[in-house]
């Protein structure tokens, strides 16, 4: 059986998606074992993922933002209210990134709590997740620009070759 990218050489492998037959230089191009559709594929679904964890904090700030913004203030200091604006809605936007933190935190005793436990469990979490977004919501915003990023050069690296 021969490569299906390079017709001269065997294949010594094939795409763990859809079985295309790969030689060496072909399933040792990646990490994981795909032909190029199927990475591209793969990576347009990993991308989407990305997209959409940035979707709800995005929703969350704007909202925020402008609910912040019409509210009236004394003295309606522009500056003060939009920086103030600003803080609150990052503030708010940044207990998604938070709660992603304390999730990869997995304690056992939980699941044995009565309802109250829980009520108490989550107001705990929800604070919690309040302050640690806050430090942990600019390295998520870098991380998944960065994966999109990597993503899209990743498929016009892939397109070009194809052209070429």
């Amino acid at each position: 059986m021969k490569c299906y990218k390079h017709n001269h050489l065997d294949a010594v492998g094939q795409c763990q998606d859809c079985g295309k037959a790969m030689c060496k230089e072909c399933s040792d191009q990646y990490t994981l074992h795909l032909c190029d559709n199927c990475l591209i594929g793969n990576n347009e679904q990993v991308k989407n993922s990305f997209i959409k964890g940035l979707i709800f904090p995005g929703i969350i700030f704007v909202v925020c933002f402008l609910f912040f913004l019409s509210v009236p203030m004394d003295g309606e200091n522009i500056f003060a209210k939009i920086f103030g604006a600003l803080l609150i809605s990052y503030y708010f936007a940044s207990v998604p990134f938070g709660w992603r933190v304390l999730n990869k935190i997995k304690f056992n005793f939980i699941l044995m709590m009565p309802i109250g436990g829980w009520f108490v469990y989550f107001v705990i979490k929800g604070g919690l997740s309040m302050l640690i977004g806050l430090f942990s919501t600019p390295f998520f915003i870098y991380k998944h620009i960065k994966e999109i990023k990597s993503i899209n050069r990743l498929k016009q690296e892939i397109l070009v070759e194809k052209a070429s």
